[in-house]
């Protein structure tokens, strides 16, 4: 239940004999849609202020760090409650382009898209991010440019977003003359960095934590000497075998001749 909200957790309102759903319903059912990354990414005033929100009808290329970006859109899907967004990247377009999404890998009650079109086509907006894939792959290129076509037969808006840490750049899998041609017709938007970079989001003023210092090595204590068995001299050898007698003795003489 948000501040302010009357429905006493309900999540519905009566008013004139009619039933209204109310704000906090509506921001519940709007934050399940959202994917978990998006969901959870922390939001700051500067992202809700953007000029970003007013431009989901355009197709543009962004230049922003992911963790601003995720924010944004949190924004964006929070202001626009009857836009249909989805955040994909490069890579899931390209599984989807060579049919590792297909129906024959899925069950019967998963989501199954059996062309790239099926994939990108429905949205009202679809937020691309690039340079998730990150090994090389010759179909990556094709894959985004069929997507990028597809938008615009449609006349949608797609945003296609940039990683100020990995910018898409000529040695990105993904990269082909023809996409960046496509690219080039999408409007340019710099976003500058609100979050801290390179941290986890929502963690700041770490303070240090002192630790114990490492205690002395222990000197190593020596092995104790291991006494030698003392072998017996000769003599007490041949005292001891006296007891089971004094055997045969060898013969000298050839063996096989007798004495001449």
């Amino acid at each position: 239940m948000v501040e302010g909200c009357s429905c006493s957790g309900s999540g519905i309102l009566e008013k004139d004999g009619k039933l209204y759903e109310c704000v906090c319903a509506l921001l519940k059912r709007r934050a399940a849609s959202m994917p978990p990354f998006i969901r959870t990414a922390e939001l700051r005033p500067e992202h809700t202020a953007h000029k970003l929100h007013t431009q989901v009808k355009k197709s543009l290329y962004v230049l922003a760090t992911w963790q601003d970006m995720k924010a944004i859109v949190k924004a964006v899907m929070i202001c626009h409650m009857n836009l249909f967004v989805r955040v994909t990247s490069d890579n899931d377009i390209l599984h989807a382009y060579v049919g590792a999404m297909s129906k024959k890998n899925k069950g019967e009650n998963e989501a199954t898209f059996e062309t790239v079109g099926d994939f990108v086509g429905p949205p009202d907006l679809v937020i691309v991010r690039l340079n998730a894939l990150t090994r090389p792959n010759k179909a990556a290129a094709g894959a985004l440019e069929e997507a990028m076509v597809c938008r615009t037969d449609q006349d949608k808006p797609t945003w296609l977003v940039s990683d100020m840490e990995r910018p898409f750049t000529e040695n990105s899998p993904a990269y082909s003359g023809s996409l960046w041609d496509l690219m080039e017709v999408c409007g340019k938007v710099r976003i500058a960095p609100v979050l801290p970079r390179n941290l986890p989001t929502g963690v700041f003023d770490l303070e240090p934590v002192e630790t114990a210092p490492d205690p002395a090595p222990k000197k190593a204590t020596p092995a104790p000497e291991r006494s030698q068995k003392r072998s017996k001299p000769q003599s007490e050898q041949e005292d001891d075998l006296s007891v089971y007698g004094v055997g045969i003795k060898k013969s000298k003489g050839s063996f096989g001749r007798g004495d001449d």
